[in-house]
């Protein structure tokens, strides 16, 4: 049970640490760090559409709109 416990908790600070890491992408003048992050929270649970380009090296990510809450 405590090496379960320990995983869980490695994979809850990785999450964090790429979100913060994203945050600081993401954040601006106009967005505060709070903001960004529920910007990013938002972003990660949407349905979107990942297409992979190879020969350019880039990876197309297509967000599909979701109601306004």
């Amino acid at each position: 049970m405590l090496g379960r416990k320990r995983l869980l908790d490695a994979v809850r600070m990785i999450a964090y640490r790429a979100e913060t890491a994203l945050c600081s992408l993401v954040r601006s003048a106009t967005i505060d760090s709070a903001a960004a992050r529920r910007l990013l929270q938002d972003l990660f649970v949407t349905e979107a559409d990942i297409r992979p380009d190879p020969s350019a090296g880039v990876l197309h990510v297509e967000i599909h709109r979701g109601s306004l809450k």
